[in-house]
């Protein structure tokens, strides 16, 4: 009886592993039609990525290299490589498809990239565009950042990666 209980439970537990791996594709395939339909394309080299804020209802691609001309595809940039303990700055407008609600994100509230990495908010902060010092510097934290309805002011939220 207990030998079928276990096969029971692990049979069941491969389906779930399963399932998660199939809706973690159907997420990453809804995102990526979304793209399709865009006028300004990012270029595939760009598209790794996607960031996902349930508290404020956000699920966006992540393209890589913070410029003006990524920026004004409105999707969330990001200044290197996502990857596991990595300092990152995320960048994106304040419009409603990008970081529009982000000013509505609380202290722990929880962030996730490629539903791989999750991330905690720890920090939240007005800044002056050019307090480049306020920018967590620490290995395990990310920095997500954009304007305000102040030109020269900037939201910055800090995030800190659990395991």
């Amino acid at each position: 009886m207990k030998r079928k209980i276990k096969y029971i439970i692990l049979f069941l537990s491969f389906f779930l592993f399963i399932g998660l791996q199939i809706k973690q594709e159907i997420e990453r395939n809804i995102i990526y039609n979304k793209v399709n339909n865009l006028k300004i394309k990012p270029t595939n080299e760009q598209i790794n990525d996607y960031l996902e804020i349930p508290s404020i209802n956000l699920k966006q691609l992540i393209i890589k290299g913070i410029t003006v001309e990524n920026l004004n595809k409105n999707f969330v940039t990001v200044n290197k490589k996502i990857g596991k303990n990595r300092n990152m700055i995320l960048a994106g407008h304040s419009i409603k498809n990008v970081f529009g609600h982000l000013h509505k994100i609380r202290l722990n509230d929880e962030i996730y990239i490629n539903n791989k990495y999750k991330y905690v908010v720890i920090k939240k902060k007005i800044i002056y565009e050019n307090q480049y010092n306020e920018l967590s510097q620490n290995e395990k934290e990310i920095n997500l950042i954009t304007c305000t309805l102040n030109n020269k002011k900037r939201l910055l939220v800090i995030a800190k990666q659990v395991d």
